[in-house]
């Protein structure tokens, strides 16, 4: 929920309270797919930057058997606009 609302102060704080950030919802929606949908939302890629720093990818597929680069393409949103300082 942090991730989604792009609350990066509190992701960090989670993180350094030893937050698993490989971790998957019911759906296996990860982090960096709701960083997107912060990005999305909020326009500010800081928190997807800082959840690519920490090592998530986006390779995994979710229940609808999609990963991150399926949602980017559907949503006209290149990976490089998020990694982008």
């Amino acid at each position: 929920v942090a991730v989604y609302y792009n609350r990066i102060t509190m992701v960090e704080q989670l993180w350094d309270a030893g937050a698993d950030i490989y971790a998957v919802n019911h759906n296996r929606t990860n982090l960096l797919m709701y960083a997107k949908d912060a990005y999305k939302n909020f326009g500010d890629n800081a928190l997807f930057r800082l959840l690519y720093r920490l090592g998530l990818r986006g390779e995994d597929l979710d229940c609808y058997g999609k990963t991150l680069s399926d949602y980017l393409n559907a949503e006209g949103i290149k990976l490089e606009e998020l990694l982008e300082e």
